[in-house]
């Protein structure tokens, strides 16, 4: 149960920061 809850939170995690690096190479190719 614990394993599986830190997975979770670990892969939230990682959507995140992925989500954050893909704005942010968006937003670059835009403006550039």
């Amino acid at each position: 149960m614990a394993m599986l809850l830190l997975r979770e939170i670990t892969l939230d995690r990682f959507g995140i920061v992925w989500t954050f690096l893909l704005l942010n190479k968006v937003s670059k190719i835009r403006y550039s």
